[in-house]
């Protein structure tokens, strides 16, 4: 397990951006957060408004 704070999930997440980028085919970047969907869909709204969100929920 790695924990959401530890230099080894920085790591991954900066690893994981090229392949996620890819898969989404996005030049922007990928977030990844240790949040529900819902606090995902509602950090989406408040930052980016004029922007398009795509929200994946897993579970």
């Amino acid at each position: 397990m790695i924990g959401h704070r530890t230099p080894e999930m920085e790591a991954l997440v900066r690893r994981i951006q090229a392949p996620l980028r890819a898969i989404f085919r996005t030049e922007r970047p990928v977030y990844i957060a240790p949040s529900s969907g819902t606090g995902m869909m509602e950090a989406g709204v408040r930052n980016a408004a004029r922007r398009r969100v795509l929200s994946l929920v897993n579970g």
